[in-house]
Formats: structure tokens, C-alpha cells, sequence
């Protein structure tokens, strides 16, 4: 199997070092995913769990947002883009920037992203409960069960609930930031 179809690394299980094995998912497990993810929505509307739309609403009629933070969240945007466009660029166009204005630049990008990171936190707090990200977070779930083996190929884990249920040690961790670095390109 190539790098990029799967990933060894080590764990800690009981106190023992072995190695686990992440497979990329292929594309019957991602539909099955999909599947377990739509369900888990499904069940969320069901129970009465909010979904984005209705967060919002609830969120304006509460006064936790409002059009003017909307409108200072696409202002905050639009200025780091713009930063970034004229740290990539330069501010004349014409070549590379001073070591100083490119600092004092990287400086002002900073400070936006602070300040859009104070701005919307308590929104993304209260979107993680909708039921699009408990949907979201039952597929990758899914995803991470499904896709982490030992070497000798049986599955670390059992079901979903297994996972879940194991969810929070050192191997699912371990698993989960793997395979989220192998779908999303990210450490």
C-alpha cells in the first residue's frame, strides 16, 4: 500500500507500545459515512437539537448576534484577505516588501484574526451543538472506527460505539489526528 493510502504510528495501549494502522478511506466507506452521518441529523431534528438555520434565528432574537456583528465579521474578513494580499504581493506590486513593512503587515494580520477570533467564538461555541456538527462529528467518528487496524489487520476498533466509548484515550486521539491529517491535509 502506498504513504498516502495509510499511516503507521505508534501508541500506548495498557501500557504497551504497538503500532496502529490508518487507512485511507475508500469511497464505500465514505458513503456508509455519509449515511451514519445523515442519520445522526435525522435523529438530532428529531430530539429537538437546533440545526444551523435555527441557531441563527435564535441567536438574533436572543441578541447574541446580530446584523452588525455580521456585517463586522465580513469587514474583519475582507481586511485579512486584503493583508494577506499585500504580504504575498507586495504593497507596490512591483516586488518583494521590506523585511519591516512585511512584519508590520504579519502584525496587522494578527491582530484581525484576534480580534475575528473574539468576535465569532461564542457563535462557534454554540454551533458546535447544532445538529449539522454532531452530524459531522458522528461521520468522522465513524470514519476513525472503520479506518484503525493493528499490524495484523484485525480493527482496533469493534463499532462505532466502541469507539466512542474508547474515544478518549491516547489510540483514538492518536487515530482520529491522523486521519484527519490524511483527509484534510492538516497536522
Amino acid at each position: 500500500m502506498s504513504q498516502d493510502k495509510s499511516k503507521t504510528v505508534e501508541v500506548t495501549i495498557d501500557e504497551n507500545k504497538v503500532n496502529i494502522v490508518i487507512r485511507k478511506p475508500n469511497n464505500v466507506l465514505i458513503s456508509q459515512a455519509q449515511r451514519v452521518g445523515a442519520k445522526a441529523w435525522t435523529d438530532c431534528v428529531r430530539d429537538g437539537i437546533m440545526t444551523k438555520k435555527e441557531l441563527e434565528k435564535f441567536m438574533k432574537d436572543q441578541g447574541i448576534w446580530d446584523d452588525g456583528k455580521d456585517q463586522e465579521q465580513k469587514k474583519l474578513v475582507e481586511e485579512i484577505s486584503s493583508l494577506e494580499k499585500k504580504l504575498f504581493i507586495g504593497s507596490r506590486g512591483h516586488g518583494k516588501l521590506k523585511a519591516s513593512e512585511g512584519k508590520e503587515i504579519a502584525i496587522q494580520m494578527r491582530i484581525k484574526r484576534a480580534e475575528l477570533r473574539d468576535l465569532i467564538a461564542e457563535k462557534l461555541s454554540l454551533e458546535q451543538n447544532t445538529a449539522e456538527a454532531i452530524s459531522d462529528n458522528v461521520r468522522f467518528d465513524f470514519l476513525v472506527a472503520t479506518c484503525t487496524f493493528y499490524e495484523n489487520g484485525q480493527k482496533v476498533y469493534s463499532s462505532l460505539d466502541d469507539y466512542q466509548s474508547r474515544s478518549d484515550g491516547e489510540p483514538a486521539f492518536t487515530a482520529a489526528s491522523t486521519l484527519a491529517g490524511m483527509l484534510y491535509s492538516v497536522d
